[in-house]
């Protein structure tokens, strides 16, 4: 507490106590690095940027850094176990962006992340930290087309291959998960969408299914998407 205490005191005298009260919507994050000694913070004083500084432990004196250009009003920050890593969730216009940047680069100002993921138009969320790999969370088919998955399902990024794989059971299969969408859904623009979701998806097992579909009478309506999306996985 007391330590935390000592951090918003020299933030608010680096940045000057009037810029910060004045805002409502300031505030600011740290995350730990015990190999410097030191901690990494963001501070947001206007809902489109951000000010980025290492504080250091012993004589609590401060470094300014220059994160990624890309970053705006930063919303989380998770430091990798190794402290190797940062994810960097910010937001832009209401937008969330993930940037994975080396915590080493940060404190030399080299301003690139190693890796940006954009689910525009869905969200994101960093969960946790497992080794060099982090849970995510994203209402978009991450590992595959970015795809709407109607609902938050959690994936795998890897911070060194950035692989992103699927780690909810409903990603795991998505043609099922999007087949029993389909029979389940009573939204007619969300059922044309998982039509093509499913030709996207090159479904080619989806097929008897989708046969099956063109014999139910609520889905009449949609019969030419059907024909459409089977001839077109048919061909392929």
């Amino acid at each position: 507490m007391i330590k935390t205490i000592f951090k918003l005191a020299l933030l608010l005298n680096i940045l000057g106590h009037a810029s910060v009260l004045a805002n409502p919507s300031a505030n600011f994050l740290c995350v730990t690095l015990q190999t410097v000694d030191a901690d990494i913070c963001a501070i947001n004083i206007r809902e489109d940027s951000a000010n980025w500084f290492k504080i250091n432990h012993d004589e609590m004196y401060h470094d300014k850094l220059e994160p990624p250009q890309s970053m705006s009003y930063v919303s989380d920050v998770k430091v990798s176990p190794s402290e190797q890593f940062l994810a960097i969730l910010s937001v832009g216009e209401g937008h969330p962006i993930l940037d994975i940047i080396s915590v080493k680069a940060l404190l030399n100002n080299q301003e690139e992340p190693l890796f940006s993921l954009n689910p525009y138009p869905g969200w994101i969320s960093a969960e946790n930290w497992q080794g060099e790999k982090l849970i995510i969370t994203s209402d978009r088919l991450l590992s595959e087309n970015n795809q709407d998955l109607y609902q938050g399902e959690k994936f795998l990024l890897d911070a060194k291959s950035f692989k992103i794989s699927p780690l909810s059971p409903n990603v795991k299969q998505p043609i099922q998960y999007y087949l029993y969408l389909l029979a389940t859904t009573h939204d007619k623009w969300q059922t044309e969408e998982i039509i093509q979701t499913l030709v996207s998806l090159n479904a080619v097992e989806a097929i008897p299914t989708l046969k099956q579909f063109l014999q139910q009478p609520r889905m009449i309506e949609f019969k030419p998407q059907l024909e459409k999306a089977i001839q077109h996985l048919s061909i392929d």
